[in-house]
């Protein structure tokens, strides 16, 4: 059996006790090595201490190779070169090989063999491969911010609890969320991992956290991400709305690269040692239980002191992170349905499901738009996800949801014609004066269809926009002493410039009103 490599530390030891003048029953004890294997080692050397000397200057791998390299003869010493530097050359392509699927390091290494027959045996070849890995897998340290990141993924394993009505066995699946700065952690049980329960776990992480961060990176869930890329993932519509519901960004990791999630990784594990493994043995009924059990470890985890700091995750969510994080909106997050309609040239748009019409900005008829809704609201959006209008959900068929800002300037002004009402066209008059006040009420009081009132009140106090308000008041008092008092009469009055006439009565009866004296009244004198 082959005697077990020295490591370089031990190997460099030998030597320089050796070049310090020490026995070699010194060497040994000291070193902790047999005085065999300190023969060995110097007799690679012939046991000159100039050479000794020299290599000991080199690095660990120069050393290595010399100590591979040098044999009984010049042959040996070229052959052992000639492996070294030729497996050198192939072990790229044999890294890169293993991440094929079944490509093992045993078949890399026969393959190896059938072409270089005097080459290393597995041992050795397997040593080799793992040296260069270590040397070229080097990880790259990346800085926090607070507030910066929330990382989610789901644990690989699964909670439980028996439901007291069945009695059947109810898995869950645990949702681990964990800020990258502070490592603070949240952790929720769900029914499953579907779009609206990861939502609802999402929003409720958000609530916990009393703020919002600026991203949200998550792994390639098909609850989150639609098509997953490199540079441009494609996520799922529900997770768009969300993120543009709590105004943050959301972020996939790349495909097989663990690292990009590595807070969340590591929060997974100590999920299964601070929270799976004191849960084991408990039993829940329901799954508020085993949440309300999960919270009590996660606020035991979060409380417990980093190792080797005299802080702990809370403290630092605290002091660091919390104010730091976006607010959160006023209503938390709903999934919602999506669909489409084109404004139509009312500027309404039909929610197909309900019948029911909603209306838009007028400057966007003809374009089709994208409808947002759930239980309470209906949102609006343009190709650019902007929203352009948002209005209560109403159920009811063929009917219309309006919103006054969305109409142009005209519609805006008839709808508030359409809309006054008796003490509207009083105030009116009263602004033109006491005839037309009385005038407006007689009107009113006439007892007829309301649309029919309404035109004639409207066309009365229009009639001041042609005539004045001091004009339009004169006629009001003289068509007040008319038998009859309609619309025609006080415009019959104001052409025919009757109200810039006095108005004269009979003192006998003032009831009985006499006709004012004009060109066109002939008197009694045209008749004798």
């Amino acid at each position: 059996m082959a005697a077990k490599s020295k490591s370089m530390h031990q190997i460099r030891q030998i030597f320089q006790l050796y070049l310090s003048g020490k026995s070699l029953r010194s060497i040994s004890r000291l070193s902790g090595t047999s005085r065999t294997t300190i023969k060995r080692y110097l007799s690679k050397l012939n046991y000159d201490k100039e050479a000794i000397a020299l290599l000991l200057n080199d690095s660990d791998e120069a050393l290595q190779i010399r100590l591979e390299a040098v044999s009984g003869n010049a042959v040996a010493s070229c052959s052992a070169d000639d492996r070294y530097l030729t497996l050198q050359a192939l072990t790229p392509t044999y890294i890169v090989s293993l991440q094929s699927v079944g490509v093992t390091r045993k078949l890399l290494w026969q393959e190896y063999r059938s072409i270089h027959s005097n080459g290393y045996g597995y041992t050795q070849f397997c040593e080799h491969l793992q040296r260069y890995n270590k040397q070229h897998r080097a990880v790259m340290r990346f800085d926090s911010r607070a507030g910066e990141e929330l990382q989610v993924d789901f644990a690989g394993k699964k909670l439980s609890y028996t439901d007291e009505q069945t009695g059947q066995v109810a898995w869950c699946e645990v949702l681990i969320c964990v800020l990258r700065h502070s490592h603070y952690l949240f952790a929720i049980a769900l029914a499953s991992q579907k779009q609206p329960d990861f939502m609802n776990g999402l929003s409720a992480c958000l609530m916990h956290l009393g703020g919002v961060p600026q991203s949200i990176r998550c792994d390639n869930l098909r609850s989150a991400v639609k098509r997953s890329h490199r540079y441009e993932p494609e996520f799922t519509q529900a997770m768009e709305h969300f993120a543009q519901h709590y105004q943050t960004s959301v972020i996939a990791a790349r495909v097989r690269k663990p690292r990009d999630k590595a807070s969340v990784e590591n929060a997974v594990s100590l999920a299964y040692q601070r929270i799976y493994a004191p849960l084991r043995q408990q039993s829940f009924n329901s799954l508020q239980a085993l949440n309300a059990a999960i919270a009590d470890r996660v606020a035991q985890h979060n409380a417990q002191l980093f190792q080797g700091k005299d802080h702990s995750r809370r403290q630092l969510f605290v002091e660091q992170e919390q104010p730091l994080l976006l607010p959160l909106p006023a209503t938390g997050f709903v999934l919602s349905e999506v669909c489409q309609a084109k404004v139509q040239s009312n500027y309404y748009v039909l929610l197909g499901k309900d019948k029911h019409y909603y209306s838009v900005p007028y400057t966007l008829i003809g374009k089709r738009l994208k409808i947002v809704f759930n239980l309470k609201t209906v949102e609006i959006y343009d190709n650019q996800m902007h929203r352009v209008a948002v209005h209560p959900r109403n159920t009811r068929p063929h009917a219309y949801t309006t919103c006054v800002e969305h109409m142009p300037p005209a519609h805006q002004h008839m709808r508030q014609i359409q809309q006054l009402q008796a003490p509207d066209f009083e105030q009116q008059a009263q602004q033109i004066g006491p005839a037309a006040h009385t005038l407006i009420q007689n009107m009113l009081a006439a007892g007829k269809l309301w649309a029919i009132t309404h035109n004639i009140c409207l066309g009365l106090l229009r009639l001041e926009n042609k005539y004045g308000k001091h004009r339009l008041e004169a006629a009001c008092q003289r068509a007040l002493i008319c038998p009859q008092i309609t619309l025609k009469t006080v415009q019959n009055i104001l052409q025919n410039n009757l109200d810039k006439q006095s108005i004269t009565t009979t003192t006998n009866n003032p009831d009985v009103n006499t006709l004012p004296e004009h060109e066109h009244i002939r008197g009694p004198h045209y008749y004798q």
